[in-house]
């Protein structure tokens, strides 16, 4: 297959990713790709369908700078090509505002002003001169560490087991490092951007989601943040309370019928729930016993392998 082909096979994947259910209402486009050969293909998208994340193709489309014609049926969602797009998503410099990404070969400029368009998040909010170090915003890694870790504040940040937070915070990290800001490494390990994400959500402050998905492709080490787009702004999506976190409290308040909705899920209401633009009246996602605390970990590995209800089709 060739790369050109290769490549529409990518942004087809990426539709059907995010577009769960076909429709009877078709977008029309047209598409001359690499070649400049024109190639017809039309997708069926409900425009009324939830789109998880707050994705959508067009700004897609407008970052490649592609126009297209949709008409593809609905196919299996193939994460690895998500990944593959996010994955090798990197700033090209401070001074260019412009972002690069690998798909199958071939390199594609991304401005920041569509890159912005993709993520939900207004033009006029990603400055890079604000979000071009993350760790700068009234943040000292160091102390912050030492606050989570209960250790003594050191020189530098070492990366430290999770099982050294207390009960909520290991809970939430469990969830961070899985669902919100999924790796495949280190899991139970707190990384610097664990403790940025963490000190953020335990001071209820609201994450910049943009300033996290480039602080991490800029800074030295971090590498990019995969699935960037999707799961930050599914974290800026969803309404986090840890606050108090070394209370007596076990319980961590998460909008279980936000989380729920942004992982695509479909959640009726009930008669006896209030509507759903009342954030107080949402429930909870998790409700955490104190006295199973010493077997979480064995609970939690038991737990990850299980299997999880999918989005309902």
């Amino acid at each position: 297959m060739s790369d050109h082909l290769r490549s529409l096979g990518f942004v087809h994947t990426y539709i059907s990713s995010i577009h769960r259910e076909p429709s009877i209402i078709n977008h029309h486009l047209y598409l001359e790709h690499f070649d400049q050969r024109p190639l017809a293909f039309q997708i069926r998208i409900d425009p009324h369908e939830f789109i998880p994340f707050g994705m959508d193709i067009m700004p897609l489309i407008s970052a490649l700078g592609w126009e297209f014609l949709i008409n593809l049926p609905a196919q299996p969602a193939c994460p690895e090509l998500v990944k593959h797009f996010y994955s090798n998503l990197r700033c090209l410099g401070i001074q260019t505002k412009r972002f690069s990404t690998l798909v199958y070969g071939h390199l594609l400029s991304i401005p920041m002003r569509a890159l912005s368009i993709i993520l939900g998040y207004p033009s006029s909010g990603l400055a890079l001169s604000h979000t071009s170090e993350m760790w700068k915003f009234d943040f000292n890694l160091h102390v912050e560490g030492a606050k989570f870790s209960g250790q003594p504040v050191g020189s530098s940040f070492e990366v430290f087991p999770a099982s050294r937070l207390c009960p909520k915070l290991r809970i939430f990290h469990y969830f961070l490092t899985r669902v919100l800001l999924p790796r495949g490494y280190s899991r139970d390990q707190v990384l610097p951007l664990d403790i940025w994400v963490i000190s953020h959500a335990t001071a209820g402050q609201k994450l910049d989601y943009c300033s996290l998905l480039f602080g991490a492709m800029v800074s030295p080490g971090e590498g990019s943040l995969p699935f960037g787009g999707i799961v930050t702004t599914f974290l800026a999506n969803i309404n986090i309370n840890i606050s108090g976190f070394r209370s007596e409290s076990p319980t961590i308040h998460l909008s279980a019928r936000n989380v729920l909705t942004c992982l695509g899920f479909h959640v009726p209401p009930s008669p006896t729930q209030a509507p759903l633009r009342d954030p107080a009246n949402l429930g909870l996602l998790f409700a955490i016993d104190d006295s199973s605390s010493e077997s979480s970990d064995e609970d939690l590995e038991e737990d990850s392998d299980s299997p999880v209800p999918g989005p309902s089709q």
